[in-house]
Order: structure tokens, then sequence, then C-alpha cells
């Protein structure tokens, strides 16, 4: 039987987790090496999301944690709802994912509850994303060609 996900509704100040606070300041860093790898065949856990900037329209590619389910991709939010990526792809619609090697046309983005994106991630990753406070999901519907 197939898991349903839900969409939530964000309300009051958005969370910043403690993921955010933990690795926020060696994020830049990090990301420089990790982009280059993040969506390839090798490296499951990562995806690489591209995106437009909300000001400025230049393309932007962010290495997030991500997995493929049912028509489309599960993604958990975990520098919370004020990351850039998060908010330009809101904004948008739309995005593109790097996931196994291949580009993925995501669109009509809408937050969803850890319950209902639970199911796609391993118990290992769950536990992690309790532990730092991670409490926001993406869903990212693929677009049919």
């Amino acid at each position: 039987m197939a898991k349903t996900l839900v969409a939530t509704r964000s309300g009051g100040a958005p969370q910043r987790p403690r993921i955010a606070s933990v690795f926020g300041t060696f994020t830049p860093f990090l990301n420089r090496y990790i982009v280059r790898i993040a969506g390839s065949k090798l490296t499951p856990m990562w995806a690489l999301i591209r995106h437009r900037g909300r000001r400025s329209g230049r393309e932007y590619w962010t290495p997030v944690t991500a997995r493929p389910v049912r028509g489309g991709f599960a993604i958990p939010v975990a520098f919370g709802e004020g990351a850039d990526w998060y908010r330009n792809v809101m904004a948008s619609g739309e995005a593109a994912i790097r996931w196994g090697g291949a580009w993925h046309t995501v669109i009509e983005p809408a937050a969803i509850d850890p319950d209902s994106a639970a199911f796609a991630f391993p118990g290992w990753q769950r536990a992690l994303f309790r532990a730092l406070g991670i409490r926001r999901f993406v869903y990212l519907k693929e677009k049919s060609s």
C-alpha cells in the first residue's frame, strides 16, 4: 500500500533547526565540494537542486538530502524555512533536481509534515533528523514530459 504525503501550512515564525547553528558556519565551505558530487549515482544521500534567485534571477545549485517518492521528491528543510533555496523554490514554484546522475524538473512545492515524509528515509536518517530538530520537509512533484 502506497504512503500519502500530507501538506501542512506553515504557521508563525519559521523554525531554525539545531543543524543550522552546528553546521551553518561551515556550510559555504562544504557546499563548494559537495556540489561536485551531489546527485550522482555514487551519492544516494545527496541531491543537487537547481533554483533561481527570487530577486536576482541568478541560477544557483544547492546540495540537499533528498529521496524519490511517488510522483516526486521529499527533501528535509535542514536549515529551516529561511534557507535561500527553500524560499526561492517556494516563490518560483519550480526547480530541477539532479538525482542518480539524471536531472528531473520539479514543480508545485508543498510543505509536508515529518510523518508524511518519514517513510522515504531510512531509520537512521529519521533519527538524525529528529535529533537535529528538522521538523519541515518539502515535496516537489516531478513534471511530466
